[in-house]
């Protein structure tokens, strides 16, 4: 049960999460999920058992994972051949990221209008 934690649902809550900036916050909630799953597997409220059994089957808590992933990318970016993306920091990636979802949301309205306006 633990290892399909670890290769499916972890990998799913953290998909494109390095590219944006997350508080404190943001981090808590993700780890919430996994600790909540935890308290159920093993039937206790207990933190330090959460914690025990957390390290003995080596299951890192998402915010870990997160900081690791976003320490690779900008990694990436600083070793990257292009100058654009060398000078690309989390900040800038996500406002493109939000700028593109904007436009995205803006080309699903104007779309639906025209499927109303056709209807």
């Amino acid at each position: 049960m633990l290892r399909l934690l670890i290769s499916k649902c972890i990998p799913v809550l953290l998909y494109g999460l390095e590219a944006c900036p997350l508080l404190k916050s943001h981090l808590s909630s993700v780890d919430f999920v996994i600790v909540r799953f935890l308290m159920k597997l093993f039937n206790t409220t207990n933190m330090d058992i959460i914690n025990n059994c957390r390290q003995y089957f080596d299951v890192k808590l998402p915010s870990t994972l997160w900081s690791d992933r976003v320490r690779r990318l900008e990694k990436k970016f600083a070793e990257c051949d292009n100058i654009f993306l060398q000078n690309f920091s989390l900040n800038s990636i996500a406002y493109i990221y939000r700028l593109v979802k904007f436009l995205f949301c803006l080309f699903f309205c104007f779309f639906m209008f025209i499927c109303y306006q056709l209807w």
